[in-house]
């Protein structure tokens, strides 16, 4: 399940508090990063699903990675362009990135999501809302995983 050290690490890099997610994300070396990446999963899922839940197209999502690519990658070489128009497209229902590796897609979906709290500073209560339908659906995912 996911843990409240996890659960509150990703609340301060969505809330842009990134010295206090350095701090929980080096608090779990120590306790484990098991069920984080579910989190991130879930999280990301509905971030986009909210960011895009009055239609989008193809630019929309080009201009997000693209903007994520200027703001996180100055070199070019950390965010592919076409993987995380693929997340993206997955996330929302269009599109498969099984093939994607967990590096690349925890790292992607770790870059859309900086872009996107840096656009969109949410008040603490959508935070919140967002952040427990994420932990919900982590959740489902982890008690999945564990029956196989």
């Amino acid at each position: 399940m996911v843990t409240d050290d996890q659960l509150a690490a990703m609340k301060a890099f969505l809330a842009g508090d990134f010295t206090e997610y350095d701090r929980l994300t080096s608090r779990m070396n120590e306790s484990g990063w098991d069920g984080y990446q579910y989190l991130l999963g879930a999280v990301f899922l509905e971030a986009i699903d909210r960011r895009f839940a009055t239609g989008y197209t193809r630019a929309d999502i080009t201009g997000l990675v693209a903007d994520a690519r200027r703001r996180f990658d100055k070199s070019g070489t950390v965010l592919d362009l076409g993987a995380a128009e693929r997340l993206v497209l997955a996330a929302l229902g269009e599109g498969l990135v099984d093939d994607l590796n967990d590096r690349i897609r925890a790292q992607t979906q770790i870059l859309i999501l900086g872009e996107l709290v840096t656009k969109e500073q949410r008040p603490d209560a959508d935070l919140d809302d967002l952040l427990n339908c994420a932990t919900d659906l982590a959740n489902e995912h982890i008690r999945r995983s564990e029956c196989r």
